[in-house]
């Protein structure tokens, strides 16, 4: 997706602060947090929507759920 910002984040393209890196995700900071914790996830297999998701993505779901509060925790909130 050549418009997506998160896929030109995965990619290179675009500058992130990345906290945490898999062959499935990303978690990077947010440009402009409105929290002191404020952490975006991304899969790096484009996902157009929340509507695009169905049962097989239950899995990668709850791993970004858990990636996603790992670097939290790791970065001292929680």
């Amino acid at each position: 997706m050549t418009n997506c910002i998160f896929c030109k984040i995965i990619s290179g393209n675009e500058p992130a602060h990345i906290i945490y890196s898999d062959d499935e995700m990303i978690v990077f900071t947010n440009i402009k947090p409105a929290a002191t914790y404020h952490f975006l996830v991304a899969t790096r297999n484009h996902i157009e929507n929340i509507n695009s998701l169905n049962s097989s993505h239950i899995p990668l779901v709850e791993r970004m759920a858990r990636n996603g509060k790992r670097a939290i925790e790791q970065s001292g909130g929680i």
